[in-house]
């Protein structure tokens, strides 16, 4: 009896766990707006995002910098996009 209530706790436990490891994780790493790339953030104060629609971007307090590699630009706080015109149709 004890043994099958000692296992029990311990799957109930470990389920328990995992959803605390995913739900922690799930603050820091998530899917980029396009859901064609991963992107990590630290609070909003640090980030990184890379996807193949955003491209590469380093986010320090809210200023993004980036290069936009499908239609190569620069990307800059206050500047915005140096580079070649957004070819999406908008």
């Amino acid at each position: 009896m004890w043994h099958g209530l000692c296992r029990t706790l311990d799957l109930i436990y470990r389920r328990w766990l995992l959803v605390k490891i995913t739900s922690w994780a799930g603050m820091f790493f998530a899917k980029t707006p396009s859901r064609s790339g991963c992107q990590v953030s630290l609070f909003g104060l640090l980030g990184l995002m890379a996807a193949k629609e955003e491209g590469i971007e380093l986010n320090i307090l809210g200023l993004t910098f980036g290069i936009d590699v499908m239609n190569p630009a620069l990307k800059l706080p206050l500047a915005g996009r140096i580079g070649s015109a957004n070819m999406s149709g908008s």
